[in-house]
């Protein structure tokens, strides 16, 4: 199988470029660096608020009822 590149198949090309693919992937690095970890950061880093408007999120519910029988507050039941 000596050749010239030019004179194999597709196929061989095909067989060529993969195993070539595979052993740059398996001389790669096996550890993500610093550096990719950095560039996948949350871009608002505050809890709750949306990435699109990065302020302190307001109060949720800011409706409180009153005391109630029904709701059983400060009686101790």
């Amino acid at each position: 199988m000596v050749g010239k590149v030019g004179d194999c198949s597709t196929e061989e090309m095909a067989m060529l470029d993969s195993e070539s693919n595979r052993r740059v992937l398996y001389l790669q690095k096996r550890y993500i660096s610093y550096d990719t970890l950095r560039r996948d950061m949350v871009p608002c880093d505050k809890p709750g608020a949306s990435y699109y408007n990065c302020r302190t999120p307001g109060v949720a519910n800011s409706y409180s009822r009153g005391c109630q029988v029904i709701t059983r507050c400060a009686r101790g039941d």
